[in-house]
């Protein structure tokens, strides 16, 4: 008898098999192109702009569906990626960071910093920049209803108000907000804002600039520089680079990364204003 069950046992066994290779062989292309989607940044997909700058260096951010809440993911020239998951709002534009490297849209224009120094600056976006969908507000429960007043409560009346013996006095006026500093006219004045929120205004001449800076006015003229332009009253030197700003005092910077608000019209150049007899101009 154990001879007989082995011999039925060897029999039996390579039908199991035979049988199971061929379930395998059918159902084993199925498994193998069964694929597996993808999750995107955040779970979602995006758009991407690349942002090309002076320098012909080009670095490309990814704008999530919402990402004013969101935040977007930025990939620099080395192939680097970040995702800015911080949205903050600073000068009037939202910036985007992750505590080392902030990115934010400024006239247009994109700018990258790292540890709040300027690597990237007036990059110009080679695509539309896409506007962030609304963030739907939660409809109300259809089965929430406002709990009705009980029957048997009845609103107590509320008492009657007495009248004081004596007239409440009047409150008296609020002091008015003391008016700002004027601020020059000229149509050829810049305002410069800087990014702890200093800020000063200059006025810019054929060879010659006007600086507005802490309440004082200083007469700075035109010197060579090896990049930019420079403007300088021996103490003070005013350097400018495009929309980009900075003031040294005997040598230190001073206020440094401050951006332009607005662009001069230097047709036609506005007649130098008047100065004192020690200016150097």
């Amino acid at each position: 008898m154990p001879r007989r069950g082995l011999l039925i046992w060897l029999i039996i066994l390579p039908v199991l098999a035979f049988l199971t290779a061929g379930i395998i062989r059918r159902v084993g292309p199925e498994i193998s192109n069964f694929n597996i989607p993808s999750i995107g940044f955040n779970g979602g997909s995006g758009r991407t702009v690349d942002f090309l700058c002076a320098n012909d260096e080009t670095f490309s951010v990814e704008f999530l569906p919402q990402y004013l809440e969101a935040g977007v993911r930025l990939t620099l020239p080395s192939g680097q990626t970040f995702d800015l998951n911080q949205v903050e709002e600073q000068f009037g534009s939202t910036r985007f960071t992750n505590g080392g490297y902030t990115f934010y849209i400024d006239d247009g224009q994109g700018f990258v910093e790292f540890d709040e120094s300027l690597i990237y600056f007036n990059c110009e976006p080679q695509s539309e920049i896409p506007e962030p969908d609304p963030d739907p507000s939660p409809s109300p429960s259809p089965t929430e209803t406002p709990p009705s007043p009980s029957p048997t409560e009845s609103p107590s009346p509320s008492p009657l108000p007495t009248e004081s013996p004596f007239p409440s006095p009047s409150p008296s006026p609020s002091p008015s907000p003391s008016p700002s500093p004027t601020l020059p006219t000229n149509p050829n004045a810049i305002l410069y804002i800087c990014q702890d929120g200093r800020q000063f205004e200059v006025i810019y001449y054929s060879n010659q600039a006007e600086l507005f800076l802490e309440g004082n006015r200083y007469y700075l003229s035109q010197v060579p520089a090896a990049s930019g332009t420079r403007y300088t009253d021996g103490q003070i030197i005013l350097t400018t680079q495009g929309n980009l700003a900075t003031i040294e005092f005997d040598g230190f910077a001073q206020y440094a990364n401050c951006i332009a608000q607005s662009t001069p019209d230097p047709t036609p150049l506005p007649t130098p204003a008047p100065r004192p007899p020690d200016a150097l101009w």
